[in-house]
């Protein structure tokens, strides 16, 4: 169940926690989601959680299923290409435009992310190895003076979690290629 925070709506609450499962991949592609199911889990009415299911539905992370439901969108491909294509675009001018400027402590922690990252990955940890490098990405994303550029990335980022969690998930070796390129 999520936890109730204050301030926070019922609809933000199923909101972020139906998001943090799909980008978590607890909820998979072309997996069904009904508001019933999810209500009871979160024990809330079922109108905040449809809010929500349409809400992410506007984000493209959901879409309708034949009028009884939701289920999580499937990821191509070359849907995949096209998104980490345009994410290393946008990463590279970030790094073009901010390196110089990037404050020494910022390496230093870009540096240890690494290190935790190839320690975590040596030990298999590959759910930990992820959310290390979701925060390696992140930290350069922060370091931008660009607000353009952080809106672009901000705004393919939940896919970004969802492709990179089911390409490692598949092909185990490419986490130590993940590993090699942000170290470059």
């Amino acid at each position: 169940m999520a936890k109730k925070d204050r301030g926070e709506s019922a609809q933000d609450r199923a909101y972020q926690f139906i998001k943090r499962g799909i980008t978590n991949l607890e909820f998979r592609p072309n997996q069904k989601l009904r508001a019933e199911d999810l209500s009871a889990r979160l024990r809330m009415s079922r109108t905040p959680v449809r809010e929500a299911l349409g809400r992410l539905g506007q984000e493209g992370l959901v879409r309708r299923d034949n009028g009884w439901g939701y289920m999580v969108v499937p990821v191509t491909s070359s849907d995949a290409m096209k998104l980490f294509g345009v994410r290393e675009a946008l990463e590279v001018q970030v790094v073009r435009e901010e390196i110089p400027k990037f404050q020494k402590s910022s390496l230093k922690v870009l540096g240890k992310l690494m290190s935790e990252a190839a320690g975590l990955l040596r030990a298999n940890r590959i759910k930990e190895f992820r959310e290390v490098n979701r925060r390696f990405h992140a930290l350069i994303t922060s370091e931008a003076d660009n607000q353009f550029l952080k809106q672009m990335l901000s705004l393919i980022e939940d896919r970004i979690r969802i492709v990179g969690g089911l390409v490692m998930e598949k092909h185990r070796l490419r986490t130590n290629e993940v590993l090699a390129d942000n170290i470059r």
